[in-house]
């Protein structure tokens, strides 16, 4: 955003010539993410995984909000934005699951950080 303010002067009886201040610019800075951890780990395949961010930061105090990828056997899985995702529909013991979380503050995305993947278990028990 630029910002400038126009100041016009007044003695009580009569307005002077108005002054344009110089135009500055609002920079917003991008929020940051420190690390992402996944629980359970292990995880089984008809479990709910969790992905938590954790660690991050807007240097402007905006707030953050997290948007959250899954992938599940090297496959991005379509549709998955919540921070959890649903063994029981999604996973095939053995495979791997990971997420990709990016940070935004509602006015530009940050780096994205992936988790470590975990390879999946069969069955409800870790």
């Amino acid at each position: 955003d630029s910002i400038y303010v126009v100041v016009t002067p007044n003695d009580g009886t009569e307005d002077g010539l108005p002054v344009t201040s110089s135009t500055v610019t609002a920079v917003n800075t991008e929020p940051t993410l420190a690390a992402v951890s996944l629980t359970p780990d292990p995880v089984a395949t008809n479990g709910i995984v969790t992905a938590s961010p954790s660690g991050g930061e807007d240097a402007d105090g905006d707030s953050i909000t997290y948007d959250y990828q899954w992938f599940v056997g090297g496959v991005s899985i379509s549709g998955t934005s919540a921070s959890t995702l649903d063994g029981s529909v999604h996973f095939v013991a053995g495979q791997q699951v990971h997420a990709i979380v990016t940070p935004d503050d509602g006015e530009a995305p940050g780096l994205p950080v992936r988790m470590s993947s975990t390879t999946l278990r069969s069955g409800s028990e870790t």
